[in-house]
């Protein structure tokens, strides 16, 4: 049985179950635009509801003394736990919430972990997090 409910130093972090979605979206919906807002992203809000209600994406979700500061959206990806969304109100709490995708990818028996940004900023943020690049990516015009 996946165990739902990580407590890493104060920041407990919660899977959502799909009855549970209805409850957090108004501000994981908040935020996944603010995320949107940062780079040019192809999806929108109700793509990741529908994913996570039809359990292709898990949400989790980072509280402090029942406030949230942080919510990731993760992908099983075969050995892979990809990281499809995540927003965290700052820098020590996005390396909280790390720790904790650490040990559901371990209890996932996942090898790696990834994300994908069109940030670059993100370049010298994710060396620090202990992420390398493994792959290039070029995209092809249909026209």
């Amino acid at each position: 049985m996946m165990q739902t409910r990580f407590t890493h130093m104060s920041l407990s972090v919660r899977y959502i179950n799909p009855t549970e979605l209805k409850d957090e979206w108004p501000w994981v919906r908040e935020k996944l635009l603010v995320v949107q807002r940062k780079s040019p992203e192809s999806w929108i809000p109700e793509e990741i509801y529908c994913q996570c209600f039809n359990q292709d994406a898990m949400l989790w979700v980072g509280y402090e003394f029942n406030k949230p500061l942080c919510m990731f959206i993760l992908v099983p990806l075969g050995d892979t736990v990809g990281i499809s969304v995540a927003w965290s109100e700052s820098e020590p709490v996005a390396d909280e919430a790390l720790k904790h995708i650490e040990g559901i990818a371990r209890q996932g028996n996942a090898r790696f972990i990834e994300f994908r940004t069109w940030r670059r900023g993100w370049e010298k943020r994710a060396r620090q997090m202990g992420f390398r690049p493994r792959a290039w990516v070029k995209e092809i015009s249909n026209e």
